[in-house]
């Protein structure tokens, strides 16, 4: 991931997502934009909250993002520097022509059978 990455969008609400960001946020403090895309805007919250506790000095800013609207996500997943998917769908969570033409690094780690897939084949 650049250096001076400032935005993240992570999908997924659990444990793994909250580790992930953690780890982004290690590596690269220069984040300051955290999009958490989620089904349940609750979960989402709640780790928000987590991550808020975990840096109270860093001024991050969370963005809970509804998955379903599919314009919402969109815009989360072209703003990002990073995107991490931690999520154990079977059908891509976002189209791959949304990525940022000038790079975006991707952590996929959610898909683990053949059956699963968080990104679309052209990606």
């Amino acid at each position: 991931a650049k250096q001076d990455a400032k935005v993240l969008t992570v999908f997924g609400a659990g444990a793994q997502a909250r580790e992930h960001v953690r780890v982004m946020l290690t590596v690269r403090p220069s984040i300051r934009v955290i999009n958490i895309v989620n089904r349940t805007a609750a979960n989402a919250a709640a780790l928000a909250g987590v991550l808020q506790a975990d840096r109270p000095e860093a001024g991050l800013v969370f963005q809970i993002v509804d998955s379903a609207q599919a314009e919402d996500v969109e815009k989360a997943v072209r703003a990002a520097d990073i995107i991490c998917t931690t999520t154990n769908t079977s059908t891509p969570l976002f189209d791959g022509k949304w990525l940022n033409p000038n790079g975006v690094h991707l952590n996929c780690i959610g898909a683990y059978t053949p059956k699963m897939q968080e990104v679309d084949v052209a990606t």
